[in-house]
């Protein structure tokens, strides 16, 4: 099993995103959060990969949105289009 994670656009304010993590990557997490996995939450962090520049793209963290639930999708509401996710 793969680790998948799929971006698509509703709209220019609204993004859906879908994933499915393996086990294995799940026990990994678990394994290396130790206690602080019973704590941990799920979240994106997306990031504005517009490149500022002609000769390279570069990462700004735009935020991180918790992710409620067990779900394996989230719709992230954009409030500034038209960018690079």
């Amino acid at each position: 099993a793969k680790d998948r994670i799929f971006l698509a656009v509703n709209d220019p304010y609204w993004l859906h995103v879908m994933w499915d993590l393996s086990p294995t990557s799940v026990q990994r997490a678990e394994a290396a959060l130790k206690q602080d996995w019973y704590g941990a939450k799920l979240i994106l962090r997306l990031f504005d990969v517009t490149s500022q520049d002609t000769t390279s793209t570069s990462e700004t963290p735009v935020r991180d949105i918790p992710v409620e639930g067990d779900g394996r999708n989230w719709y992230v509401h954009i409030s500034q289009p038209p960018r690079q996710y």
